[in-house]
């Protein structure tokens, strides 16, 4: 497995849909194939989520480390955002 989910949110949205997450990493890697290990990071920000132009997700390239909000998002939403931040963490190394 190259990546580990840290789920920070309240309704444990990983858990929820863990089939749907993994199903869909292991797409991705399997198209990709990123060298390094990466953290994803699920976490709420309910202020955040009511910006129209607030954060969705964010790269850190030092800690191989994906950051992804997902208050008031569907899943799909969450995982586009994931894709996007995945293609950073390919182009990283």
């Amino acid at each position: 497995m190259n990546y580990k989910i840290n789920d920070k949110t309240e309704k444990k949205l990983y858990e929820i849909h863990k089939a749907e997450f993994d199903s869909f990493l292991n797409e991705i890697y399997s198209k990709i194939k990123w060298k390094n290990p990466v953290q994803i990071n699920l976490k709420e920000d309910k202020n955040n989520s009511k910006k129209t132009l607030g954060k969705t997700a964010f790269y850190n390239p030092s800690l191989n480390e994906v950051s992804i909000f997902c208050s008031d998002r569907h899943p799909k939403d969450i995982l586009r955002s994931l894709s996007h931040e995945l293609i950073h963490h390919k182009q990283n190394g």
